[in-house]
This record gives C-alpha cells, sequence and structure tokens, in this order.
C-alpha cells in the first residue's frame, strides 16, 4: 500500500512516501479503512520529531485522524458494511482492564493513540478496533469528517 513514514525522528523532513508498503492485517475486533483524508494533528508532528522516552518500532506511520470507508471486517466485528463511510476516534483502550470495565478507559492498561503508539492514517489503509469507528452523518463531507474531533 502507499504510506507517508519516517524511518528515524526529525523534522518533517524524514517523511519519506512509499508504495510498497504492507496492508495491515485485520484483529478479530478490527475493521480495515481504505483512507480517503487523513488531517495533520499537531500530535504528528510531534511523533515525527519525537522525545525523550518514546520507542516506536520503526518505520513508523503517523495519522491520528482520517476518514475513509470500510474495507473489511475482523471475524469478530458486525455492525458495519463494506463501502460505509467512518472517521473514528483515535484514543486505543483495550476494553477488558479493571478501569476500562469501570468507564475509565483513559486510564487503560494498554491507552495508546492511533498514530503515535501505533500505525496510523497516512496511508492507503489503516486498522481500527471496531469500537473507536463512527459513521459519518448524511450532509457531512469525508473531508469535514477527517478533521471533526470525535
Amino acid at each position: 500500500m502507499k504510506a507517508v513514514l519516517f524511518r528515524q525522528h526529525g523534522s518533517l523532513d524524514v517523511l519519506e512516501y512509499v508504495e510498497n508498503f504492507p496492508v495491515p492485517e485485520l484483529a478479530p475486533d478490527e475493521v480495515l479503512v481504505k483512507v480517503r483524508y487523513a488531517a495533520l494533528n499537531r500530535l504528528d508532528q510531534f511523533v515525527v520529531r519525537g522525545w525523550k522516552g518514546l520507542n516506536l518500532p520503526l518505520p513508523h506511520i503517523p495519522g491520528a485522524d482520517f476518514s475513509g470507508s470500510v474495507v473489511a471486517l475482523g471475524e469478530d466485528v458486525s455492525g458495519w458494511v463494506a463501502g460505509q463511510p467512518v472517521t473514528a476516534n483515535p484514543t486505543l483502550w483495550c476494553g477488558h482492564c479493571h478501569f476500562c470495565l469501570a468507564g475509565q478507559q483513559s486510564l487503560c492498561d494498554t491507552w495508546a493513540i492511533l498514530g503515535e503508539h501505533v500505525r496510523g492514517s497516512f496511508a492507503e489503509f489503516v486498522v481500527i478496533p471496531a469500537r473507536n469507528l463512527v459513521a459519518v452523518p448524511d450532509g457531512f463531507s469525508m473531508k469535514q469528517a477527517a478533521a471533526a474531533p470525535t
């Protein structure tokens, strides 16, 4: 797939366009989305630059905010259909630790952000847990959906 990635931290000049990055594989609770728009979030710039203590597997694909359409569903996913326009909450949580079960997802044992801790949306495809998907409402453009807070 096509992607914008970096192989080392630095200025935005370290970003590289590639056309042969592997399409991400689906976990049972995830959805594969074809990215239509990806919005530049300030966090994306911070991730590219890096900071002390940020240890990412490289190469890394940034991108927290996006819109696109559903391509494939993990085996445990229902309620979404191929072609459906979506965006997502980029904050990732496990859904089964003590904190998640108490409704305190921001304290999750595995809390992460799309594009920061896991590969993000500056690519042709992105995988996201189904619980994070948000349907794009009728009358709302895909461009707006990529930049809308979820």
